[in-house]
């Protein structure tokens, strides 16, 4: 707070080399999109995690893992795993 202090006193606020005062981000909106048909037909297939909506905190991560191995509702052509596949609850499933 002193350091903030002796910045407003010699006139150092927002100039180069004192303290800078976050200011609003002017973001553009995005622009409308529709969906190409890959899209849609993606959308309409059901997760293979056995989830609802977009909610990615759920306790699906086992039933996605088993669905993956079984091949139920469909098998994936490619799959992507990152980090958090290591918390899942069942790790037997992915490193057998």
């Amino acid at each position: 707070m002193a350091v903030s202090t002796l910045n407003g006193l010699l006139g150092n606020i927002d100039k180069a080399g004192g303290i800078l005062v976050p200011r609003p981000v002017p973001y553009q909106p995005l622009p409308p999109f529709q969906k190409d048909v890959v899209a849609q037909r993606g959308v309409k297939m059901e997760r293979i995690d056995e989830g609802k909506g977009w909610a990615m905190a759920n306790p699906s991560a086992s039933f996605f893992a088993r669905n993956v191995l079984s091949g139920k509702p469909y098998r994936p052509n490619v799959l992507f795993l990152i980090t958090p596949t290591l918390s899942f609850p069942i790790r037997a499933l992915i490193f057998s």
